[in-house]
């Protein structure tokens, strides 16, 4: 059966919130829900009134609005304690599935709609991240660190005995675990740079 257009003004009227009440989503391991979410419509701008969901149980409070004459949108929220592996596994191409932890986040960016190079470059905003508890997956820094000094490939297997008994975790291990990675963002111009790391 074909449906017939959607009307938003028919839906929605303007000024007052659409409620979407009870709202569940599930994605190969990642869960989404939502006891209600209000959505307001007036002079051809949609504004998602500030809400706050939880993300494989974890809470994310977004909010923002988009104006569809000019294409301009702006979104802000925060995020606290997401376990990030689990949403990278789903979401993030395999290259960057390499980080796990607890992600705490707090966001504010806007842009406007159009070509993908035209909308990417209008991006402006800031984000703050920390991720805590973590654990860099496949990625062993001492050998790293090592290597980029020296250019010489494998050279925690030539530590001491005595030092590699001390330190395992440190010097064999295939991942390198750490108690906090946090960053400040700036975004705009088609660039992202770290204020702070």
């Amino acid at each position: 059966t074909e449906l017939p257009p959607f009307d938003a003004e028919a839906v929605v009227r303007p000024g007052e919130p659409f409620r979407i009440v009870g709202l569940r989503i599930e994605l190969e391991g990642l869960r989404v829900a939502a006891e209600e979410l209000a959505v307001a419509a007036a002079g051809g701008a949609v504004e998602l009134r500030r809400t706050e969901v939880l993300v494989n149980g974890a809470p994310v409070a977004i909010g923002g609005r988009f104006v569809a004459a000019t294409g301009e949108w702006e979104v802000a929220g925060e995020i606290g304690g997401l376990g990030l592996g689990p949403v990278l596994d789903v979401l993030a191409p395999p290259r960057l599935r390499r980080i796990d932890g607890g992600m705490e986040a707090s966001f504010a960016l806007s842009g406007r709609g159009g070509e993908p190079a035209e909308a990417v470059d209008s991006i402006t905003g800031t984000a703050r991240l920390a991720v805590r508890d973590g654990v860099l997956r496949q990625l062993n820094v001492a050998e790293e660190v090592l290597e980029g000094m020296t250019g010489i490939p494998g050279l925690t297997g030539l530590v001491s005995a005595k030092v590699r008994r001390r330190h395992p975790g440190l010097l064999e291990a295939a991942d390198t675990p750490f108690d906090e990675l946090a960053a400040e963002l700036r975004v705009g111009a088609g660039r992202v740079e770290a204020e702070t790391f």
